[in-house]
């Protein structure tokens, strides 16, 4: 199953791989579809830290330089940064034949998930106080 970012990627990914694989080529829900997700292999940032919050494991393929939050949870094991194809099929397969791997992956991710903040009640203090302040003005 791949997403893609941009619309052109779709055709040229089917003319690719066939029937092999199946896009998406419309708007998801990600968090109810990594939520039956085996193996997560991103090569942007926002879903893959949703997948790895959610247990998930994750694979980043970015391109560039490791965003701090990659390494942030590459330290805590919930992430791992690989740029091979080869390199990354060998790790899913591993993945994939491993469930107390991957049970293990699950109870990390929702632990960190369960320490982090709700930012909600941070951000509406933000923008009340930001609102006190247009009104002065």
């Amino acid at each position: 199953l791949v997403s893609t970012r941009y619309g052109q990627q779709a055709p040229v990914l089917r003319r690719r791989f066939g029937t092999r694989i199946i896009v998406l080529d419309q708007i998801i829900d990600a968090a109810s579809l990594l939520s039956r997700t085996d193996v997560f292999v991103g090569s942007g940032g926002t879903m893959t830290v949703e997948a790895a919050l959610l247990g998930v494991p994750a694979i980043s393929c970015f391109p560039g330089p490791k965003p701090l939050y990659i390494r942030y949870l590459e330290r805590k094991r919930l992430v791992k940064t690989i740029k091979s194809p080869s390199k990354i099929t060998k790790e899913v397969l591993q993945i994939l034949g491993n469930d107390k791997r991957r049970e293990d992956q699950r109870r990390r991710g929702k632990r960190l998930l369960a320490w982090m903040e709700d930012p909600t009640e941070k951000l509406l203090d933000t923008l009340k106080r930001a609102q006190g302040k247009w009104e002065l003005n």
